[in-house]
């Protein structure tokens, strides 16, 4: 089974130039996916941020690259003081591992993602199996996950924290 656009230790993720991504920490989906009967889908992100994110402004980030391949190294650190609430480019994380999903497919991602299947493994820092497996109804470009490779990596996505995509 071929593993599809991942990165577990800083390998570049590919993304389709002009495409636009909802950036999501892979925890944050659980939410999502709880409250998908709320959303219709006419404006997902405007849907989730009003209902499924109410008190936070950096739940997830939306991102349309310029070019087709995406490097931890534009993943920047953000000190809270420095969050504005209309900066879109901001997301938080908690778990370390962040999913990039084409926005027009997210609710048919989301409805077949499993956060438990995901993180269920004694091996890798994730479940490349499931993830290969969940990814190969999608185009290659349409969906990446990027797993931190921790503190002293030399990039600044180094776990939990917020960070701006850039």
């Amino acid at each position: 089974m071929e593993i599809q656009n991942i990165s577990l230790d800083k390998e570049p993720i590919k993304l389709k130039n002009g495409l636009k991504y909802i950036v999501i920490d892979a925890l944050y989906i659980n939410d999502v996916k709880q409250m998908l009967s709320t959303l219709n889908g006419n404006n997902i992100i405007s849907e989730m941020r009003s209902k499924v994110f109410p008190y936070t402004d950096t739940a997830f980030a939306e991102y349309t690259p310029v070019k087709d391949s995406f490097t931890l190294n534009q993943i920047k650190k953000v000190d809270y003081d420095q969050i504005e609430s209309s900066d879109t480019s901001i997301l938080s994380s908690d778990s370390g591992a962040l999913i990039f999903i084409n926005e027009k497919i997210f609710l048919d991602f989301i409805s077949e993602y499993n956060y438990n299947e995901l993180v269920n493994t004694e091996i890798d820092l994730i479940n490349t199996r499931y993830w290969s497996s969940l990814v190969s109804s999608f185009n290659l470009f349409d969906v990446a996950v990027i797993v931190s490779p921790g503190i002293n990596s030399g990039v600044e996505f180094d776990g939990s924290g917020s960070y701006r995509i850039t």
